[in-house]
């Protein structure tokens, strides 16, 4: 198999899911194009609700669907980073396990979208924004930017700045919260 594309990394990646009866939601790139502006990624990035005994089943089933699997390199990953990796077509699916209680709240307020096709889950855009301001590489504000004036006075600024302010404590980012707030405050958003 050559090198897919990202819609047919992304279908896989969520029929693999919804077979394997995980909860999930998608962010990343394929998320800010949503809600904000499309634009290129070579990756597909969930957030995920996995079990010990669902790692298991997850990978055979993942082996038996065509994804690349090194079992030990994706155990030791999940145990230390809470990430796993699996390639399939050379691209990346990235599974984030969700554990915190800011991905219990995201994913309860995640929403069912057509995406490449298929209607799969994806986290608001209010949350994607989060998301997007923890990592805060140059990329993420510029999605975070796409998004805020997309998605403007439709989005639950209250929500954004309770999370943001929840979120720089926990991390030791205040840097999180105020960065956001300058950013709400740019595109007439301001609390």
């Amino acid at each position: 198999m050559g090198v897919v594309e990202t819609a047919t990394l992304f279908q896989a990646t969520v029929e693999l899911l919804e077979q394997s009866r995980i909860e999930y939601m998608t962010i990343g790139g394929i998320a800010a194009g949503i809600w904000g502006e499309p634009r290129d990624t070579k990756d597909a990035d969930f957030i995920v609700v996995l079990s010990a005994n669902q790692v298991g089943p997850l990978l055979l089933r993942a082996r038996e669907s065509g994804y690349e699997i090194d079992e030990q390199v994706i155990l030791m990953n999940l145990q230390i980073s809470g990430v796993a990796r699996l390639l399939y077509g050379g691209r990346f699916a990235d599974f984030i396990v969700g554990e915190s209680p800011f991905d219990t709240s995201a994913l309860s307020r995640r929403q069912g979208i057509k995406v490449f096709e298929r209607t799969a889950w994806v986290a608001s855009p209010e949350d994607l924004i989060l998301y997007k301001m923890v990592a805060m590489r140059d990329q993420d504000i510029a999605d975070v930017r796409r998004i805020l004036i997309r998605q403007n006075r439709a989005l639950d600024v209250g929500y954004m700045t309770s999370w943001a302010a929840v979120l720089s404590d926990k991390i030791g980012k205040p840097e999180i919260a105020s960065r956001l707030e300058g950013m709400l405050t740019e595109y007439g958003l301001g609390v």
